[in-house]
């Protein structure tokens, strides 16, 4: 049985930042499972699940709270003995979507996939410009679980008629 950590961080990028907390969390006889990290704006930011024996958690969550000093926010969510929740029979999606950039569309966006039930695994977005005009774009990839008894059509065709409202380029598919 293992102990289960939830960990974010946000500080100014710089070289080593990774290697600094991969190191502790061996040190301490903890395991790295998973991870997301991301440079924003100057600041490297991330969030990651790691595991370690009970015996070891408080010396480890102590030592990630320590790296307050070396200009690193930290958060650790001590969850524990985690036990996967089941969320009922679903599936999973991939949306990908393409617009012009403005206000709003990952707000409009959600509310639709929280309106089914529809969980949101992953999102990455980002803005970029168009190669032929030079117009500020934005684009997001989005994993999703969806309930099994949630029409796939009836999803598709309110995202394709918020697609036509915010002039978003939609393509929704199943995946594994």
């Amino acid at each position: 049985m293992t102990h289960t950590l939830v960990v974010t961080f946000v500080g100014p990028d710089r070289v080593g930042i990774v290697q600094r907390l991969s190191k502790l969390v061996a040190s301490r006889g903890g395991n790295w499972e998973e991870g997301r990290m991301a440079c924003l704006a100057g600041r490297f930011a991330g969030i990651l699940k790691v595991t370690v024996e009970p015996a070891q958690a408080g010396a480890l969550v102590a030592a990630l709270r320590g790296l307050e000093a070396e200009e690193l926010s930290v958060f650790v969510d001590d969850i524990g003995v985690f036990e996967s929740q089941t969320l009922g029979d679903r599936s999973r999606l991939r949306l990908e979507l393409t617009s012009l950039d403005h206000q709003g569309i990952v707000s409009e966006i959600s509310a639709v996939l929280a309106s089914h039930r529809i969980n949101i695994l992953d999102l990455t977005s980002e803005r970029f410009e168009a190669p032929m005009s030079g117009d500020a774009m934005f684009r997001a990839v989005v994993e999703l679980e969806r309930p099994t008894d949630v029409s796939l059509e009836q999803l598709e065709d309110e995202l394709r008629a918020l697609a036509l409202d915010v002039v978003v380029q939609i393509e929704l598919s199943e995946s594994g």
